[in-house]
Formats: structure tokens, C-alpha cells, sequence
């Protein structure tokens, strides 16, 4: 959480260590089995912080903060040959006591075995100790463990890992912003694709639906032409026959005074009309045919309207039932063009009137 620093790792500490470890050592054993165990505890601490030098550095910065200069001193001093060694060992006992409580609370494992027979061998021979000691193991056991968590908490790190949760939950919280807006966009992206789908659709078909408007409107000039001539030649196939009735009717006198002329032009006449009824019927044929072109023509313009929105309907359709919609294409898209093959031949008329002299020499 943040850099440490060493302290027991220190070759001055280590010596100090060392050297303290050397005069306990030679203590002898006393008659009290308790005070016995409590030198023997004490020596497997100072052993131990000897071995794991980094490890308590690590684990044990609060003590170190609040003890360590105090306790390498009282290392230092001791006096193997003072009249009260006990109190001595007594006070080191639980500044060293501290360390280990401390190391317990900052690993996630347990202490070993070893460590942990010192605790319990502390709580079976408190009272051996007096007063003031007994206060800094309560102290150990019971409150520096809150002290030490106080410091952490409000370490700065601490506060940044609770700034940076907040600013993560913050940011959470603006990436579902975020994704419902996007989800949004996208779904007004795809309506404005759609749109311009179908606007492409349109303009393509627009194009197509100009040049057959233009194909119409010269179609209808056609068909006016067209409209004339057929009157025009009907008049005129009507006139030879309308006269001659009218002379039989109202003019006999006309024509008995001249009827060797009138027996000759009657051939003339007839071929005449003959043939201004044969072009009758082709003009009428031409007629239809263009009045046929123009209601195709129109058709098609139709089509263009609604081509796109057929075209998916009929992809739709045709995914649960391919013949569905085949009677309705049949219909809609066949065609009705005219066919040439309806016009008459150039000698249909005198076919026919070939036809009725030969039926009238049989009979």
C-alpha cells in the first residue's frame, strides 16, 4: 500500500538483534517455571523478528512508528547483570508482545504454531506481571488491533481506493447513461436508414416514372392523332355510300339522265370503298393498340409507386408460401402489349370478296 520501510532489515537493527538474542541466552533458568517460559517466548520473538526481518517491516509499521526506536533502545541497554533482570525483560517482553500482535492482525494467514503457544502462554502467566506491563498487554490484545485498523483506514491510499469506488460507481452509472443514449441513436439511426432507404428507392424509381410519363404523354398525342384519322377515315368510307343514296332518294331525275355513267363508276366506286373501310379497320386496329400501349404504360407508372413495399411484402410472404402470391403477380405484372399478328393483310378485304363469288357460282 505504500513503500516500506525498513527497519529491522537494517544491519545496525540485525546486530542489535543479534546481540540482545547472544545475552539472553545465557540466562539461567530460574525456579519460577513461569518466568521461565515467558524468557524462552521471548527469545523465540526476537529469533523470529531476526529471521523474518522484511516480513515484520512490512506487517508491523504501526509498533514500528510508535515503538520501534524505544524498543531497539531497551534492547541496547540491557543490562545482563542488573539486580532486577526481571522487570527489565518484562518491559521488552511487551514491546516485542506488540510486534507479533500486530504481525497476527496485518497477515491473512494465522501465526505458526510456535507464535501462537506465545499468546496462550501470555494469558496463563499474566499475573506475573506487574501493573503497568499488564496495561500494555491489554493494550496488545484488545486495543491497539482498533488502532492499527484506524491508521489504515484513513490512510491516504485508502482514500483514494474510496474516491476511486466512488468515481467507479460514477462511471457505471454514466456508462448506462451512455448505453441507453447510444441504444437510442441507434435505434433513431436505423429509422433515418430506413427513411433513406426508401427515399433511395424513390428517386430510383422516379427516374423511371418521368420516362414513362413522357412515353404516355407522346402516346396520348398518338392516340389523338390516331382518334382523328379513324373519324376522318370513316367519314370518308360513308360519303360514296351516303351519296348514292341520297340521289336514289331525292334525285332519281339526275340519275336516269346520266346512268350509262353512273354503270360505269359503280366499280370505281365500290373499289373505293373497299378500300377506305379496309383502312378503316387498320386505323381502328391502330387505335386499340395504342389505347392498349397506354393502359400498359400507366400500369407500369403504377408499379413504380409501390415496387419497394411489394418487393418486401411479397420477400415476406413468399418465406411461408411460395405461391401465395402468384396468381397476384400473374395478373399485376402480365402483359398487354398488342400483337401484330390482329393487324389485316394487305389483300384481306379482296380475300374475302373472292370468298362470296365463289360461294355465289356453287350455289
Amino acid at each position: 500500500m505504500e513503500n516500506i520501510n525498513m527497519f529491522f532489515a537494517t544491519e545496525e537493527n540485525k546486530k542489535n538483534l543479534k546481540q540482545f538474542l547472544t545475552k539472553i541466552h545465557s540466562i539461567e533458568e530460574t525456579t519460577d517455571k513461569g518466568k521461565n517460559k515467558i524468557i524462552s517466548s521471548l527469545r523465540l520473538i526476537i529469533g523470529s523478528i531476526l529471521n523474518n526481518a522484511t516480513e515484520y517491516d512490512k506487517s508491523c509499521q504501526s509498533n514500528i512508528g510508535w515503538i520501534g526506536n524505544q524498543f531497539i533502545s531497551s534492547l541496547i541497554s540491557y543490562n545482563e547483570n542488573a539486580d532486577d533482570i526481571w522487570l527489565e525483560l518484562q518491559s521488552i517482553f511487551t514491546s516485542a508482545y506488540r510486534f507479533i500482535c500486530e504481525l497476527e492482525f496485518s497477515i491473512a494467514s494465522d501465526l505458526n504454531h510456535d507464535l501462537s503457544q506465545v499468546k496462550k502462554t501470555v494469558d496463563d502467566n499474566l499475573d506475573l506481571f506487574n501493573d503497568i506491563e499488564k496495561s500494555q498487554i491489554h493494550f496488545a490484545n484488545l486495543v491497539m488491533p482498533t488502532q492499527v485498523a484506524k491508521r489504515l483506514i484513513n490512510h491516504k491510499n485508502i482514500s483514494e481506493i474510496n474516491l476511486f469506488n466512488e468515481r467507479y460507481d460514477s462511471a457505471i452509472s454514466m456508462k448506462k447513461t451512455w448505453d441507453d443514449e447510444l441504444d437510442l441513436k441507434t435505434k433513431e439511426i436505423n429509422q433515418l436508414k430506413d427513411k433513406l432507404d426508401e427515399y433511395k428507392t424513390g428517386f430510383n424509381f422516379v427516374g423511371l416514372y418521368k420516362g414513362f410519363d413522357s412515353l404516355s404523354t407522346e402516346k396520348l398525342k398518338e392516340k389523338a392523332w390516331a382518334l382523328r384519322f379513324l373519324i376522318g377515315l370513316g367519314v370518308l368510307a360513308l360519303l360514296p355510300a351516303t351519296t348514292e343514296i341520297y340521289l336514289f332518294l331525292f334525285d332519281t331525275k339526275l340519275i336516269k339522265d346520266n346512268i350509262s355513267i353512273v354503270f360505269y363508276s359503280i366499280f370505281p366506286i365500290v373499289t373505293v370503298q373497299i378500300i377506305l373501310i379496309y383502312f378503316f379497320r387498320v386505323a381502328l386496329l391502330n387505335f386499340k393498340s395504342i389505347k392498349a400501349q397506354l393502359l400498359q404504360i400507366e400500369l407500369r407508372k403504377t408499379l413504380c409507386q409501390f415496387i419497394q413495399s411489394y418487393t418486401n411484402y411479397a420477400k415476406e410472404m413468399k418465406q411461408s408460401d411460395n405461391t401465395s402470391l402468384e396468381k397476384f403477380e400473374n395478373l399485376i405484372f402480365s402483359g398487354l402489349i398488342s400483337k401484330e399478328d390482329n393487324l389485316p393483310s394487305t389483300f384481306d378485304g379482296l380475300e374475302q370478296i373472292g370468298k362470296i363469288i365463289q360461294s355465289l357460282k356453287s350455289s
